[in-house]
């Protein structure tokens, strides 16, 4: 993928930023970014966030996700969930965050395979398609941020896929700003 020889210190970040590989995903209204709500409990076909692709070509490393409270205080404890789905989970509706590339210099196009969204419909899981991978509980604190470190270790391949992201509390659903980081292969 790089054009840094084997086992130099340049981060996996940094030399797909520099062949313009590196894309982030967040809400595009800077003067005043978009905030979303979750949900008060866990519904599988309802994440908070989904990045999913159909089959192609192309291969996709997730590296970052982060997950800012704002707004409205959860009710309780957060509990986030990650899963992955050997199928493209998406089914409609939710807000899309499409993908920025970080270097304009080398590439200027939008991501083509893969696509990001806010509180989407998502088709009923198959419990043999789905890995869970991760799992949090996190404190309900206004201006805190919930990183959901993956350590570039969620791959899509050419195959169609979804990672779904779950975030609930008992009572009252928090809101979030959104940011995350993809590597094109």
């Amino acid at each position: 993928m790089s054009d840094y020889p084997s086992g130099s210190n340049v981060g996996l970040g940094y030399g797909a930023a520099d062949i313009g590989n590196l894309y982030t995903v967040c809400d595009q209204t800077k003067a005043a970014p978009a905030s979303y709500t979750a949900q008060t409990s866990m519904v599988a076909t309802t994440p908070f966030l989904i990045f999913y692709k159909a089959a192609g070509v192309r291969k996709y490393v997730i590296r970052r996700i982060e997950l800012s409270q704002v707004g409205t205080v959860a009710g309780g404890a957060l509990t986030i969930l990650v899963g992955r789905d050997t199928a493209s989970r998406y089914s409609s509706s939710g807000t899309a965050l499409t993908p920025q590339n970080t270097n304009r210099e080398q590439r200027t196009d939008l991501m083509d395979e893969m696509s990001v969204r806010v509180n989407a419909t998502a088709t009923a899981q198959v419990d043999a398609n789905i890995d869970w991978i991760k799992a949090y509980s996190a404190q309900a604190k206004v201006g805190s941020t919930i990183n959901i470190d993956v350590e570039d270790g969620i791959h899509f391949g050419a195959s169609a896929g979804s990672l779904l992201i779950y975030v609930y509390a008992a009572t009252t659903a928090p809101t979030f700003l959104v940011n995350a980081d993809i590597i094109e292969e």
